[in-house]
C-alpha cells in the first residue's frame, strides 16, 4: 500500500451504498485522453471526515497498486482519442484528514 495525498471535491465523488464505496474521479468533467479514479472505502471516509465532505478537503489515502485499462465507447461515431481512453484506477481507504476546514 502506498500513501497518497488527495484533494477531494464533493462534486467529483459518487457514492455506492451497496458496495460501501466512494469513487473519486478528479477532472472527470473535463475532456481528456486519460483519467484517474480512486475507489475509497466509504466507512473510512465518513469515519475520518465525520461524514461526507460538503466542501473541498485534503486527505491521505492508503492505496493499492494502479490498475490500468483502455476504454473505447461502444458507439463508433463518438469522439475519442486514438487508441481509446486510458483509465487508471486505485482502490484503498482514507487514513487521515490533512486540513482542518
Amino acid at each position: 500500500m502506498e500513501r497518497v495525498m488527495l484533494r477531494l471535491n464533493p462534486d467529483e465523488i459518487i457514492y455506492d451504498e451497496e458496495k460501501n464505496t466512494a469513487t473519486f474521479a478528479p477532472g472527470s468533467t473535463v475532456r481528456s485522453a486519460s483519467y484517474d479514479k480512486y475507489i475509497l472505502d466509504l466507512q473510512s471516509l465518513t469515519d475520518v471526515l465525520g461524514g461526507r465532505p460538503t466542501s473541498s478537503v485534503v486527505i491521505i489515502a492508503e492505496l493499492g497498486p494502479p490498475q490500468q485499462e483502455t476504454y473505447s465507447p461502444a458507439e463508433p461515431g463518438m469522439a475519442q482519442p486514438m487508441g481509446g481512453f486510458q483509465l487508471t484506477t486505485r482502490t484503498g481507504r482514507v487514513v487521515v484528514r490533512v486540513d482542518a476546514k
